[in-house]
């Protein structure tokens, strides 16, 4: 399924709602955020929809990790990856953003207090053609007062409005600022600022709550906010937006390599003998001579290995099988029979389904690594490396 003309090559997503969003909003910034409540065991489809270019920011929160994670295990291709670890039980953020996209990190930006509780934001400030937008991915813990995190974001938008008019705050900041009268509602109004997310987003017990905030102080150049529950996370919904500005769509990887598929030693080895390379002598300069041997040889090698030039296209993961193909597929039948009669039978369907996929996930992924680890150490022990 081509998703459009220049797009990515979709064969199977596990977090398959991104594919319409992406559809509709493939020419602008499409960012996301969600409170995954620990990223550990959980990152392979974010992985697989950041490869797939369905989204150009995402950001996470709580993502529960210490320094003991590398970074390295959270690495996608294509993207820049930020972290700020709090605890391995509670806490921490994570960013990822395309590296075609002109930005840096905004330290000076970022507040992060323990006083009654924990309060986290990492910045990034974006730049797109000739605008600059600031972008924040805030944490605040429930038990922070609501006194301490008006305090805390009044600071921390007056400092961000130093730097540009444009900025957004995503994040689970535990307070319904939609239903809820507080002084961080009133202090969000004074500052301009507006939150762009109307339905609830985390489903934690029987009143569904609009937590998962998208604040901004330019919500006429926000769109398509939407929200889509992941499988990946406890209550929370992924929160989806788009900017009105345009981005320039991303150029596929090229690699350039030579082909030795019709190499013959032989014959390269005797055009090599009868090479006029005497001939180099007779130049004055040394740079002349240079360049005679450098283009007479790189002639010899073009014919006999040439170059050719090969797009790099992300496919599925190495770890996909049939089964746990087929177990992907299914999770999405019963999703959308309890999103259609949310009752405990159709919860209980989908969430034994979807447990199962995380649990062949992890034992195809283990499988893989296994079997990639055992190739390796037979070509080493035969000397093959």
């Amino acid at each position: 399924m081509d998703v459009c003309d220049s797009g990515p090559k979709v064969t199977l997503l596990e977090l398959s709602e991104l594919v319409p969003y992406y559809k509709k909003y493939s020419n602008c910034l499409k960012v996301g955020h969600i409170n995954i409540n620990s990223i550990r065991h959980k990152f392979n489809p974010l992985r697989e929809a950041l490869s797939k270019k369905m989204l150009d920011i995402l950001c996470i929160q709580e993502t529960k990790l210490d320094d003991t994670f590398p970074q390295a295990q959270f690495d996608v291709s294509g993207f820049k990856q930020y972290r700020q670890d709090y605890r391995s039980n509670e806490g921490g953020i994570m960013v990822f953003i395309r590296d075609d996209i002109a930005h840096m990190r905004r330290t000076d930006l970022e507040v992060n207090e323990d006083r009654d509780g924990r309060i986290e934001t990492l910045v990034l400030e974006i730049k797109i053609k000739s605008e600059k937008w600031v972008l924040s991915s805030l944490y605040k813990q429930p038990k922070v007062k609501p006194g301490t995190m008006s305090m805390a974001i009044d600071t921390h938008i007056n400092s961000c409005k130093a730097v540009t008019p444009n900025s957004v705050i995503v994040g689970d900041i535990n307070l319904d600022v939609l239903k809820q009268k507080n002084c961080v509602r009133d202090t969000l109004g004074v500052q301009g600022f507006k939150n762009c997310v109307t339905q609830p987003t985390c489903f934690k017990g029987q009143n569904p709550t609009s937590i998962d905030a998208i604040l901004t102080n330019v919500p006429k150049r926000v769109q398509g906010v939407e929200c889509f529950d992941t499988g990946l996370s406890d209550f929370h919904h992924m929160v989806l937006f788009s900017t009105k500005v345009h981005v320039p769509a991303r150029q596929p990887r090229k690699i350039i390599y030579r082909t030795y598929k019709k190499f013959d030693a032989e014959k390269y080895n005797h055009d090599l003998s009868c090479a006029p390379f005497h001939v180099g002598g007779i130049f004055d300069s040394i740079d002349d001579s240079y360049w005679y041997y450098e283009t007479l040889l790189k002639g010899i090698i073009d014919e006999h290995a040439p170059l050719k030039c090969k797009t790099v296209r992300h496919n599925q993961v190495p770890y996909m099988n049939g089964q746990l193909r087929r177990a992907i597929n299914y999770k999405n039948k019963p999703k959308r029979r309890f999103e259609k009669c949310k009752n405990s039978t159709n919860w209980e369907l989908y969430r034994t389904q979807r447990n199962y996929v995380g649990k062949l996930q992890r034992q195809s992924l283990s499988s893989y690594l296994m079997i990639s680890v055992f190739v390796l150490k037979s070509l080493m022990h035969s000397g093959m490396l």
